[in-house]
């Protein structure tokens, strides 16, 4: 949000149109790349749910604020912002009144984008063995222990949460696309 408020070089750093395919293929690179530095972070901080909270937090907040921009630089004209300055409002004001009341419509749509995105993070780290610990009940435990099974033992857990995050992503795509007011 704040970035859509002090306009700066970064600008167009989050704002690039990339066609349907690629917005497929991006988040599983993305992460790809989160996974590693998460488990780096999990390692040094160990286990525990407090710690894996810590190390999703760490790991996704470049997401947070390129997806807030995006939503601000869709939805916000600047001559609104210039004009709330031209008011007499201050910059808090400007921020909390205009701002993010106006990408108040894209926040659930972004919350299920990462809902989706930290359950497949939390999936790895437990099945990698340093995420959440027994007894908490998680399928990332459920497939690190049905290994010793087989095949079909792990393939159950896997596809469930598959689902369950295509799920979220295609939902919060959905209501994203709609706040914003794009068909993909």
């Amino acid at each position: 949000l704040l970035f859509r408020y002090y306009r700066g070089p970064w600008d167009n750093l989050y704002n690039l149109d990339v066609p349907f395919s690629l917005r497929l293929i991006v988040p599983v690179v993305w992460l790809a790349v989160c996974m590693y530095v998460a488990l780096i972070l999990a390692a040094t901080f160990g286990l525990g749910i407090s710690n894996v909270i810590v190390v999703m937090l760490l790991v996704t907040w470049p997401w947070h604020i390129g997806a807030a921009r995006s939503a601000a630089m869709r939805l916000v004209p600047w001559n609104s912002i210039v004009q709330a300055r031209k008011s007499g409002a201050s910059d808090f004001r400007i921020i909390t009144c205009v701002l993010f009341l106006k990408i108040a419509s894209a926040l659930p749509g972004l919350l299920l984008l990462q809902m989706g995105f930290l359950m497949a993070v939390e999936f790895i780290l437990t099945f990698l063995g340093v995420g959440l610990q027994p007894p908490t009940a998680t399928w990332g435990a459920m497939a690190s222990d049905s290994r010793s099974i087989g095949g079909w033992g792990l393939a159950f857990p896997v596809a469930f949460i598959t689902l369950l995050v295509a799920g979220f992503y295609m939902l919060g795509r959905w209501l994203l696309d709609r706040s914003l007011g794009t068909a993909v």
